[in-house]
């Protein structure tokens, strides 16, 4: 049985209750199935009483507040994530291990699949990131392809309407392409599929 979800070990000690059931489900090479049906992997994840969500929500507030921002953030990602990239690559770890038999059941990829992918987790690179979240597009990328900065390649805007005459208007053209993003009290993701990147993007939002 594993769990179809993750909280900080602190927020479970506070939000899951000796009592709190669990919902469940099983997967067999890629598709739902039985639980007892050979080669399935069941995943479980906990039924919360309705007066526990604005608990469980604040206490990921809280959480948020104190989360690392700027170069620390950064740095600390990218050291955890290169301390689990080993410890998947590595064939005597448990996690390892742990991939390796779950990972074709609800996948549907082979194990031998699974195990190459787990011994190329060297080709996420974190170091352009934050480049990019300092990359400020102009109205200039409306006009035509623009270099960015230190980053590869070049950014092209094609905008719905009015775009193109707004690019050319005197003084918008270095004018920032976007204002200040709004910042949203809650980010539910949903992964359908077998593509990792779509779980970093959700985890970075």
């Amino acid at each position: 049985m594993l769990d179809g979800f993750w909280l900080p070990r602190s927020l479970r000690e506070q939000v899951l209750e000796p009592g709190t059931g669990y919902a469940t489900s099983s997967f067999a090479r890629g598709r739902p199935s039985a639980a007892g049906q050979e080669g399935a992997v069941t995943v479980r994840w906990p039924l919360l009483r309705e007066e526990t969500w604005p608990q469980l929500l604040a206490l990921l507030g809280g959480n948020r507040e104190r989360a690392p921002r700027g170069e620390e953030y950064w740095e600390r990602l990218g050291g955890a994530m290169a301390a689990a990239a080993r410890r998947l690559a590595d064939p005597g770890d448990a996690l390892h291990q742990a991939a390796v038999e779950s990972l074709p059941c609800y996948t549907g990829y082979s194990g031998a699949m699974i195990a190459a992918t787990l011994q190329g987790l060297d080709l996420w690179n974190l170091e352009q990131f934050p480049a990019a979240l300092k990359l400020e597009p102009t109205w200039q990328a409306a006009r035509g392809w623009q270099a960015m900065g230190a980053l590869p390649g070049r950014l092209r805007f094609t905008p719905r309407r009015g775009g193109s005459l707004r690019a050319r208007l005197p003084g918008r053209g270095q004018g920032p392409l976007f204002g200040p993003p709004a910042l949203a009290d809650l980010v539910l993701g949903y992964g359908a599929g077998n593509v990792p990147g779509t779980a970093l993007l959700i985890a970075f939002l």
